[in-house]
């Protein structure tokens, strides 16, 4: 159902649906999760959440130094990311995971999973000697429930993307899951219902110790996907502070010239997916104060 500005707000101002916290703590403590209408609870939205905007950075670093990322450097970068910023969100869905445990009952290696989605699932978080024979079941795009990043291996022309690199960024996630890092891997539950496409800002500057609003992009039979375009280009201008000041593939590349190249990059991104997955959707900015006002515009 297409919901109207009136009922974006309505949502909005229900109890419990909005969290504040405050853009320093999106650097260490909270996770940028993804636009996806399923959420259930607060979020701070992107398309892809972490894993999409890690995997945005990586092909700007490649766009800049006109050099591919080898498949060799990309588990020491993920690790000191991990390192600074202490936290990664990727998330897919139960549709990808059934799909998943279906396939794996064909194959002799995972016969006897039997199509369980539940033993599916766990292989997945913890394969143990069957990482190997796993992984290349993980990269098939019909696996991967994160709409984003699906879309990024199906269309990397589209996206500015090499394929490559997407495949080699999903592998080091998964391996750095196995070994323990802090991954926050979510199956979101359910279908797609979302109604509208909902920019929230709070209406502030930015500084670290603004107070920013995490909307629940689910209530009820409410969904809506929801981005923070003020927060996420806060946090892209901290990570290229870190990467270009840290990693030794940006040596000689200036700060300004790698977040110009983040956003213009994300700007392609961000319509690629909204007209993949929110097709024919109003897009309604809103902006929330921590009096409880909330003003929704088209």
């Amino acid at each position: 159902m297409t919901l109207g500005t009136e009922q974006v707000a309505d949502h909005i101002r229900t109890d419990g649906v909005v969290e504040w916290t405050t853009l320093a703590n999106t650097l260490v403590g909270v996770s940028q999760s993804c636009v996806d209408g399923r959420e259930p609870g607060s979020v701070l939205g992107t398309p892809g959440g972490d894993a999409g905007e890690y995997l945005l950075a990586l092909a700007a670093i490649e766009k800049l130094t006109g050099k591919a990322i080898s498949d060799d450097e990309l588990p020491r970068v993920f690790q000191r990311f991990l390192g600074h910023f202490g936290r990664f969100y990727m998330h897919t869905d139960s549709h990808a995971m059934g799909h998943l445990a279906a396939a794996l009952a064909d194959t002799p290696e995972f016969a006897h999973l039997g199509g369980d989605v539940a033993a599916t699932e766990a292989l997945v978080r913890q394969p143990g000697k069957l990482a190997d024979a796993l992984m290349p079941h993980l990269l098939q795009p019909s696996n991967i429930g994160c709409g984003h990043i699906k879309l990024i291996l199906l269309h990397s022309d589209d996206y500015n993307v090499r394929r490559g690199l997407g495949e080699a960024f999903l592998r080091t996630v998964f391996r750095a899951l196995w070994s323990g890092a802090d991954i926050n891997y979510v199956v979101l539950q359910g279908s797609h219902a979302e109604g509208a496409v909902v920019q929230v800002t709070a209406g502030k500057d930015k500084h670290a110790f603004t107070s920013v609003p995490m909307v629940a992009p689910c209530h009820g039979d409410t969904q809506m996907f929801i981005n923070h375009p003020q927060v996420v280009s806060w946090l892209r201008d901290q990570t290229a502070q870190f990467l270009v000041g840290e990693e030794p593939l940006l040596e000689g590349v200036d700060p300004k010239a790698f977040v110009a190249e983040v956003n213009a990059l994300a700007g392609v991104q961000l319509g690629e997916t909204l007209g993949h997955l929110a097709k024919g959707l109003p897009i309604y900015n809103a902006r929330v104060s921590e009096d409880g006002s909330v003003e929704v515009s088209a």
